[in-house]
């Protein structure tokens, strides 16, 4: 991590920054932390570091410590704290004689960035916006504020509250859990801390001053997330497109932090978004792929009618994520009457595979179910390659409440607690060769 170094604003404050070597040809990224989090904590947390890390493949990335965080020095509480924050930044890209740069931030952070595209659009390239605090509809700002209190002073009922809707996919992983509580207290006090949070929610003028932003902003966020402070996914499209040069993307999931959930998709979107060549190319990794499909579904449809059938289609979606999720798999993408999922083992897809079975049945909903163990190309959260295409035919050939595997699965969990039986070899369209298929026992 490079040097800590010190910028000075005209008012004489001094801000704290790294410089990482990065990427050339491109405008440097200052990366602004969201929250109440110090530059320091970001690499004593490994999904953290590989997100920043990723940062430098496309370009050298400043780590800017705003005032009031950290090793900064404090915030003057009678002014304005984005005018100070936005002085922040200026005064580095002045220390490092830095003309443009691009701006990546999330929550708090975003917001800075987004400020300082107003305050001084001659200096920012674009801004990269995670989960930016606009178009927050139907605030309940005492609500908030009260239970952000409780966060910053440690009350274990809030904080796992807030690690289960800030990051779902590591709320229990005690890595995460363990960085969160030491973070947190050294970018500053309770009451520091509650005090930010109060204020930044309280200011509602952004939106409004959007509208004339000039530099080109990518709003990022993950469908799942709301914190419950209003964040309305709407309206962030119509404010995207009532901007002059912006762009929404939403991502599938409900992690709202870059430290969690699919960090290589927020890579790839952000690399794609700066038009940066070092953005991370396809690379093939060992996967288990497991393809779902209702049975029946078109039947169901007719019977059912378009709309009590799109409440069904929802549901079995919303099981399908948090059941993949409980067993440290992927939803990549739903596929109408079904989806595609990733595991990085055959037991966790197995395991997952067989309670699927049983808790769409008891909704009335039948499916089947198809596995391969094989290498997979990915690029950002999508899969690709001959082993998603042979799991998609195989799941072809199960049944209504049948797992069907080639023959990986069984020779990758031998001597594991899954029984198989073979089904024969089975000529799959599209290929050449004909494939050993075998059954899962529905008793597993």
């Amino acid at each position: 991590m490079g040097e800590l170094r010190y910028a000075n604003t005209p008012d004489g404050v001094q801000v704290a920054f790294r410089v990482l070597d990065g990427g050339t040809g491109a405008a440097p990224i200052v990366y602004l932390p969201g929250m109440v989090y110090s530059i320091e904590s970001i690499f004593e947390d490994a999904p953290y570091a590989r997100f920043v890390d990723g940062l430098t493949e496309m370009a050298p990335v400043i780590l800017l410590e705003r005032q009031g965080i950290g090793v900064s020095d404090p915030l003057d509480p009678e002014r304005d704290f984005y005018e100070q924050w936005v002085a922040d930044v200026v005064a580095v890209l002045d220390e490092l004689e830095i003309e443009r740069a691009t701006l990546v931030g999330y929550f708090i952070g975003a917001n800075i960035a987004l400020e300082t595209a107003l305050a001084h659009p001659h200096r920012v390239r674009s801004v990269v916006a995670l989960h930016a605090m606009v178009a927050l509809v139907g605030l309940r700002i005492e609500e908030v504020h009260e239970r952000n209190q409780r966060v910053v002073a440690r009350d274990d009922d809030a904080q796992r509250q807030a690690w289960d809707e800030t990051a779902p996919s590591r709320a229990t992983e005690p890595a995460f859990v363990d960085w969160f509580q030491r973070a947190g207290p050294r970018a500053a006090s309770p009451s520091t801390a509650a005090a930010l949070w109060d204020r930044v929610l309280r200011r509602g003028d952004l939106d409004e001053r959007l509208l004339a932003a000039e530099p080109p902003v990518l709003f990022l966020n993950r469908r799942g997330y709301t914190l419950n402070i209003g964040m309305n996914l709407a309206a962030r499209q119509e404010l995207a497109d009532a901007m002059p040069n912006a762009t929404l993307v939403v991502f599938e999931g409900s992690d709202a932090i870059p430290n969690a959930g699919d960090i290589g998709e927020l890579l790839y979107e952000i690399a794609r978004y700066l038009d940066h060549r070092q953005a991370p190319s396809a690379t093939r990794a060992l996967t288990t792929i497991l393809f779902t499909d209702l049975v029946g579904s078109t039947t169901a449809a007719r019977a059912q009618g378009d709309e009590v059938w799109r409440a069904v289609l929802d549901h079995h979606d919303h099981v399908i994520e948090r059941t993949v999720r409980r067993h440290g798999g992927r939803l990549v993408k739903t596929t109408g009457d079904g989806a595609l999922t990733v595991f990085d083992t055959p037991t966790r897809a197995l395991r997952c595979a067989v309670e699927l079975r049983t808790v769409l049945a008891d909704l009335g909903v039948g499916v089947r179910m198809g596995l391969h163990l094989g290498e997979v190309e990915t690029r950002g959260s999508d899969v690709a390659g001959v082993a998603v295409h042979l799991a998609a035919r195989v799941m072809g050939t199960a049944g209504d409440g049948e797992i069907v595997t080639t023959a990986a699965l069984p020779l990758a969990t031998l001597g594991g607690a899954f029984t198989f039986g073979p089904q024969g070899a089975h000529y799959l369209k599209g290929f050449d060769d004909h494939f050993e298929l075998f059954r899962l026992a529905t008793d597993e």
